[in-house]
């Protein structure tokens, strides 16, 4: 079972909406909540040694049920080096 640091079991949770990153060294899982429009900017360690996901289901939790997902859009800048 993974540490969790809000305290609970993250075998009997859902992550709410958002970005999940997951250290493989310490196998430590930290849930980071994005809104609708957010912009998540990755560097240092988050990008280069943590893994990051968003979760792939149909909807997410909410205050008062579940709600739908809408569309989703991800853009990645990266720097390429010549060769």
């Amino acid at each position: 079972m993974l540490p969790d640091p809000t305290g609970r079991n993250a075998r009997n949770r859902e992550d709410p909406p958002g970005q999940r990153f997951t250290d493989p060294d310490r196998a430590t899982r930290i849930p980071v909540r994005l809104e609708p429009g957010s912009l998540c900017v990755m560097t240092g360690p988050a990008r280069y040694a943590w893994r990051h996901a968003i979760a792939a289901r149909k909807s997410d939790p909410g205050p008062h049920g579940r709600l739908p997902r809408s569309r989703r859009v991800s853009i990645t800048l990266r720097t390429v080096l010549p060769s």
